[in-house]
């Protein structure tokens, strides 16, 4: 693999990736890991989350 040169890296886009969640929390094949401290609503958090998706 090449290195890019500045106007090479400057005109490049990455590509175009669609989301699970909004603002790219979650992408498709992808596992959400979500830990914490005990009773800080970790699970009401997870449950939401599962009927967004």
């Amino acid at each position: 693999m090449r290195a890019l040169d500045l106007d090479e890296l400057t005109r490049w886009k990455p590509p175009f990736q669609t989301y699970v969640m909004d603002k790219g929390l979650l992408l498709p094949q992808t596992k959400l890991i979500l830990f914490g401290k005990y009773e800080t609503w970790k699970s009401m958090l997870i449950i939401h989350t599962a009927f967004t998706i």
